[in-house]
């Protein structure tokens, strides 16, 4: 004999304090002050990426000491030198002439991560549950987006240091040509495997989190639409074209790669459900 089923407006009845219980929100949908609380993360997030902005536009050598350390550290550590700190200038290697400045410090890819990390943690759904458990995840978006930045950067620097004693040069392809491409490349495959991975942790199964927009968008918003609302056109002129040239060329290239491997993992899987439903068919007849 069937139990009998209590109804949900006599829940209440049937399970004493059921009736006072909050509702618990699913996926998607939005628990209590989640507006206003996904507002305040917004606004702090944009707010921390302008400061930094700010303060790196303004920031010499010895402002950016914190960050330049521990840079030329790592670079020293992956090409084999030792770089000593020259005050004003950066960190140099006499030797090679090779000088770790204020630009190479790396702290607009800084900002780039923590862009990113934040839109992938905003697709993931995570602040439709507000709470201090989700701002302690949100925080620790900041250190991860440093770390990230610090060993792509210091990985940028020690390859820069062999391309440059690298015999391909010619008049056309100059050693800051290959740099620029160099920093491109690692910078925008650094960038797509950092917001990969952050979906594998924030996002629930089967939850899509558009990786490539948000990767390519943010890469291509700092390193170009950023400078053109700044006049970089106008002061740079036609070395600001071939960068956007560069850029967008990266970009184009990222993302077709991206939806090669896409359609290729479909095509893999589509076989697979092929040779399964042919080996059940197999065995139901024999």
């Amino acid at each position: 004999m069937a139990e009998p089923r209590c109804s949900a407006a006599a829940a209440s009845s049937c399970h004493p304090g059921a009736g006072d219980r909050p509702p618990v929100p699913g996926p998607g949908r939005q628990a209590p002050g989640a507006p206003l609380f996904a507002a305040a993360l917004h606004l702090t997030a944009l707010g921390l990426a302008w400061a930094l902005k700010l303060y790196y536009s303004r920031a010499g050598a010895d402002e950016l000491f914190w960050i330049l350390a521990p840079l030329a550290r790592l670079a020293g550590l992956l090409c084999g030198l030792e770089f000593t700190w020259a005050p004003g200038a950066g960190f140099v290697h006499q030797a090679r002439g090779i000088c770790i400045a204020p630009a190479c410090a790396g702290v607009n890819f800084l900002i780039l991560c923590f862009v990113a990390l934040h839109l992938v943690f905003t697709g993931a759904g995570r602040l439709l549950a507000p709470g201090w458990r989700t701002v302690l995840v949100w925080a620790a978006l900041a250190p991860l987006a440093c770390t990230t930045a610090l060993l792509v950067n210091a990985l940028r620097v020690a390859g820069s240091v062999f391309l440059y004693e690298a015999a391909i040069y010619s008049d056309r392809f100059t050693p800051a040509l290959a740099h620029e491409l160099f920093g491109i490349c690692l910078y925008l495959g650094a960038l797509m495997a950092l917001c990969a991975a952050a979906k594998g942790l924030l996002a629930r199964p089967g939850q899509g989190v558009p990786v490539l927009a948000i990767a390519c968008g943010s890469y291509l918003g700092m390193t170009v639409l950023l400078p053109l609302c700044n006049g970089a056109a106008l002061r740079y002129g036609s070395r600001f074209l071939l960068h956007a040239v560069l850029v967008s060329a990266g970009l184009l290239a990222l993302a077709a790669l991206a939806l090669a491997v896409r359609q290729g993992r479909k095509a893999v899987w589509a076989g697979k459900g092929i040779r399964i439903r042919r080996c059940r068919m197999h065995r139901h007849r024999s």
